[in-house]
């Protein structure tokens, strides 16, 4: 059975989340800035894979374990909430919002990267983790 412990997730997760969503943001900012040319598979990767890895990581360094789906999955939905806030707040800010459209857009955006983000640190880290553990 998994059972996630709240109060104790949310003070581990929250800063960690706000650490991957401001690194995503400026990840960003510095490509626009300095005007750097570079594939869409790059930036998305750059953007949200490092990130998604940054995030679980601290977890697994603090702790010396690796967290279940159920907590990786709400760990992901409250990085989507925070990164979809920052980037309202900076694209807002930059006066430059009309170049996604709208919120829904931006929105769906963020979910399916991080989605993507999620799928291909399983593969990767926590699968093997899970074989070679048992």
């Amino acid at each position: 059975m998994i059972i996630v412990k709240t109060r104790k997730f949310l003070r581990e997760s929250i800063l960690a989340t706000l650490l991957a969503g401001i690194l995503s943001i400026s990840v960003v900012a510095t490509i626009n800035t300095f005007n750097i040319h570079i594939n869409q598979f790059t930036a998305l990767i750059l953007t949200f894979l490092g990130p998604v890895f940054i995030m679980h990581g601290i977890y697994y360094f603090e702790n010396k374990r690796a967290r279940n789906l159920l907590e990786r999955i709400l760990q992901d939905m409250l990085f989507i909430f925070i990164l979809f806030l920052l980037s309202y707040l900076s694209l807002s800010i930059t006066t430059q919002f009309y170049r996604i459209g709208s919120s829904l857009n931006l929105l769906s955006n963020i979910f399916f990267s991080t989605i993507v983000s999620e799928l291909i640190f399983t593969l990767t880290i926590a699968l093997p983790l899970k074989i070679k553990g048992r």
